[in-house]
Order: C-alpha cells, then structure tokens, then sequence
C-alpha cells in the first residue's frame, strides 16, 4: 500500500489529521507484519514439512 493510496482514502492531509493518517498506514502495516509471522509461526510448528 503506498502513500499516495492512504490519501486517496483519507483525503489530503493539513496539520490536523496528518498526524491520524501516518498512525493508521502505521497500525496496518504493523498488524499485517504481526499476521504473518504469527501464521507463518503456527504453520511451522503444527505442519510437517
């Protein structure tokens, strides 16, 4: 997902909410990244490979 789609979504940013924008694109990337390894975690633990 790159900035300019964050924008798309959120409209342009002012002083006001740019600082909400950055926290939002922040928390998603951060909780994809928390997704996978746990997946990816649990799939090499319980899966024979």
């Amino acid at each position: 997902m790159k900035v300019d789609s964050v924008l798309k979504v959120y409209g342009k940013p002012d002083e006001e909410n740019e600082e909400m924008i950055q926290y939002k694109f922040t928390n998603k990337v951060l909780s994809f990244k928390f997704e996978q390894e746990y997946i990816s975690g649990i799939t090499m633990e319980e899966l024979p490979i």
